[in-house]
């Protein structure tokens, strides 16, 4: 199983409130995927917003951007038993977005 954990691996996420993002300015959220106690071939992140969310894999260096359809989401990669990787979030609502509360969701899942 895999699932997001606060960067300390101090407790697991499930949902994250982010107060006051402005549209168009970018947001950045440190998580980590961690794979609770068996191996995965490959792992993928999509979510619910199209163009709000990108994934950066190399502490910021480059970013993918996160796709609705989980089938075809970001590879995280394989992952061991056990393993605990970091990435980060970035969040941007698209300029002419005119909301005052919008739930984003994730998806965290195996590949095929």
């Amino acid at each position: 199983m895999l699932r997001l954990s606060a960067p300390d691996g101090s407790q697991e996420i499930r949902r994250l409130a982010l107060d006051w993002v402005r549209v168009g300015q970018p947001y950045d959220v440190d998580l980590e995927v961690v794979a609770d106690g068996e191996a995965a071939d490959t792992a993928l992140l999509a979510c619910s917003e199209a163009d709000w969310l990108e994934v950066s894999q190399d502490g910021g260096l480059n970013w993918d951007p996160v796709p609705t359809d989980p089938v075809y989401g970001v590879e995280l990669g394989p992952f061991a038993a056990d393993e605990r990787r970091e990435i980060t979030l970035r969040l941007t609502v698209p300029p002419g977005t005119a909301v005052r509360t919008q739930l984003v969701e994730l998806w965290l899942g195996l590949g095929t």
